[in-house]
């Protein structure tokens, strides 16, 4: 749902929201349920880009696109995320960039810097994703779920859904422990790129909804049998993440614990994969800065959204 107003703001400093939800209880009962909010508004467009929140911005952004594809085409889902991206940045370019003259210089706000890779993660999201032709990306339920997950996602959900967490685990030893303030020390976090990858590496995905325990096929066998106490692991299907005595075991069931203790919105349940099994594709998918054949790599979406936004002129 989006609200739009029409009258001036002028001698405005903050605005109210409120809206009513009449439902049934599994009791039988009727009720209304009353959400409140007040908000501050400006009329300075640089306060505007000050204080903007990507998160907010993605969350109605993708909802926003997957209203239009249910309405009209997929493919048009993409292209409305798209135009958002370019509206938003092309109107910073034209206002506050002025003394910009490369024209191969991409200008974003400091609160929006992050705001084309997600673009680009959500246009490649299996959710909105259009194949090539003859290409079946994902089964019709499959992605009839995805879109009904998104549809009700909170906005903290929002970003791990589009953008993944990518931990490595056989790098540095530092990660499992906690912190004088109780936190954990989460593994280092790396791009979502097959650069960062190898046979010889272990990952754990979080896309704020499951958790993908994936593992190399050249992965030393002593990382494996700290981590499952067996070197010899036939079918990952059947393979669940034991509890065991060893530092790593303890560290990792810690980092993982501590995933699920921060996700709000469900329970994340864990797979273990192996390089090559049929759910290695949900990394596969997950690599959004990669090229592929029907989408350019990051590094060349934002020479494209460069080109388009100079080229716009503010309406």
């Amino acid at each position: 749902m989006e609200f739009g107003l029409s009258d001036s703001l002028v001698n405005v400093k903050h605005i109210s929201i409120q809206a009513a939800l009449l439902y049934t209880t599994s009791g039988g009962d009727r009720r209304i349920r009353v959400f409140s909010s007040c908000l501050p508004v400006t009329s300075s467009l640089a306060d505007l880009y000050k204080t903007s929140d990507i998160d907010a911005i993605m969350n109605l952004t993708a909802k926003a696109a997957v209203e239009k594809g249910l309405t009209t085409k997929l493919r048009d889902s993409s292209e409305l995320a798209l135009s958002r991206c370019i509206d938003m940045l092309a109107v910073y370019r034209n206002s506050f960039a002025t003394n910009v003259t490369s024209q191969s210089h991409l200008v974003l706000p400091d609160s929006l810097k992050r705001l084309p890779l997600y673009t680009l993660a959500l246009i490649k999201n299996l959710v909105i994703r259009v194949g090539g032709q003859g290409e079946i990306l994902i089964r019709p339920s499959e992605r009839a779920g995805l879109i009904a997950r998104l549809r009700t996602l909170p906005v903290d959900a929002t970003i791990p859904f589009i953008y993944p967490r990518l931990f490595l685990l056989t790098g540095p030893n530092q990660w499992g422990s906690i912190e004088s303030n109780g936190q954990v020390v989460l593994p280092p976090q790396i791009n979502l790129t097959a650069e960062k990858l190898d046979a010889a590496s272990a990952i754990l995905l979080d896309d704020g909804q499951q958790l993908l325990l994936r593992f190399g096929r050249n992965v030393a066998p002593e990382w494996l049998a700290q981590v499952f106490g067996n070197t010899n692991l036939q079918d990952c299907r059947k393979v669940s993440l034991p509890v065991l005595q060893t530092d790593l075991s303890q560290r990792l069931n810690t980092v993982i614990q501590s995933i699920r203790n921060q996700t709000t919105w469900g329970f994340q349940r864990l797979f273990v994969v192996r390089e090559g099994d049929p759910l290695d594709h949900k990394l596969i998918t997950s690599l959004v800065e990669d090229r592929t054949r029907e989408f350019s790599s990051y590094h060349e979406f934002l020479i494209q959204l460069q080109k388009q936004i100079t080229s716009r002129r503010v309406q």
